[in-house]
């Protein structure tokens, strides 16, 4: 992963934009130094991960059978993967009643991280509230 301390400075990229080139990029390190100079498009991202299959938890079980079907797994074993409930963190974690993830931002700092991380919502427009 790359540190902010070992580039000089901060990016001008978000926090989760920033945590996708570490994980997926094919060159995290170019990718963020470049950033400091020019700000990067969306391209530039889409070419950086360009190869990965993202999931969404929110529909795992399904995209995941979608995923190892492209890949000849039987389907008895998809079915399974396709019917597996929801796994919640274990019983040392709370469950939180109130899984509306919007009441935890004011709307400051909505607009902050979607200036901040204006890619990943280009990228992935369904995520842009």
């Amino acid at each position: 992963m790359v540190a902010a301390t070992e580039l000089g400075a901060c990016p001008p990229v978000g926090q989760c934009t920033g945590a996708l080139i570490n994980w997926f990029g094919k060159a995290p390190k170019r990718f963020l130094r470049n950033a400091l100079v020019r700000a990067p498009r969306v391209e530039q991202l889409s070419r950086q991960i360009a190869g990965v299959r993202l999931l969404r938890t929110a529909r795992l079980g399904r995209e995941l059978a979608e995923y190892l079907r492209r890949y000849g797994v039987p389907e008895e074993k998809l079915a399974a993967v396709e019917k597996a409930p929801k796994v919640r963190p274990g019983p040392e974690r709370i469950h939180r009643r109130n899984e509306d993830w919007q009441a935890y931002y004011t709307p400051a700092l909505k607009r902050y991280v979607r200036r901040q991380d204006h890619l990943m919502f280009e990228l992935f427009p369904e995520f842009d509230v």
